[in-house]
């Protein structure tokens, strides 16, 4: 693991599997980083054709945090593990992390192209909007120091029956992880914007 300093001084930690080929940074969606969550298994599956790229978003893992936070300070962050890597990079971003990848995209020199999956744009009608309250919801549960609360209330809202929350609280290697980064919910969607508001 090495580190990228961000444009407000805040550390984002880094790592890289495989020696050959393009440079691919892989985004996380919400509350995955280097070790919780589909990126590691993913760049494990990549690294024979790809250097692959897993870092921290901000929050999580061994990444730090400054306040206030900006979504554009995540664009930052993504910005300076790219520079890290010495040449121009491919991005993949799932879920939320697939729209910081367009962000990213969109701002960044050395991003050469990005491939997104799941962004969570809800704009055809297929798809329930979040509830007009959700994401305030979400924040006055973590102002109480409840996370705990705000992971069940997202997962409920992007799907998971009641019956799966409930089951989900009794696994001890997922649980704890996901309420260790609940906090950073709240980045997430500054990512998503109004795009997964229906409109």
């Amino acid at each position: 693991m090495t580190h990228a300093t961000s444009a407000d001084g805040t550390s984002i930690a880094w790592e890289r599997r495989g020696d050959t080929g393009p440079v691919l940074v892989l985004v996380d969606g919400a509350m995955g980083h280097r070790g919780f969550g589909p990126m590691p298994a993913l760049a494990d599956h990549l690294a024979d054709a790809f250097r692959v790229v897993l870092y921290d978003r901000r929050g999580r893992g061994d990444s730090g945090d400054t306040a206030p936070f900006h979504r554009d300070r995540e664009v930052e962050d993504l910005a300076a593990v790219v520079e890290a890597q010495g040449e121009n990079v491919a991005l993949f971003g799932i879920s939320s992390g697939a729209m910081l990848a367009l962000r990213g995209a969109a701002a960044i020199p050395g991003v050469r192209q990005a491939v997104v999956f799941e962004p969570p744009m809800y704009l055809d009608g297929t798809f329930e909007p979040d509830p007009p309250d959700f994401r305030e919801r979400i924040d006055t549960l973590l102002a109480a120091g409840d996370r705990d609360g705000a992971v069940s209330l997202f997962m409920r809202v992007v799907g998971v029956p009641r019956l799966g929350v409930a089951m989900m609280r009794w696994m001890w290697w997922v649980w704890p992880k996901l309420c260790a980064t609940a906090h950073t919910l709240p980045y997430d969607f500054a990512q998503l914007g109004d795009t997964h508001r229906g409109g």
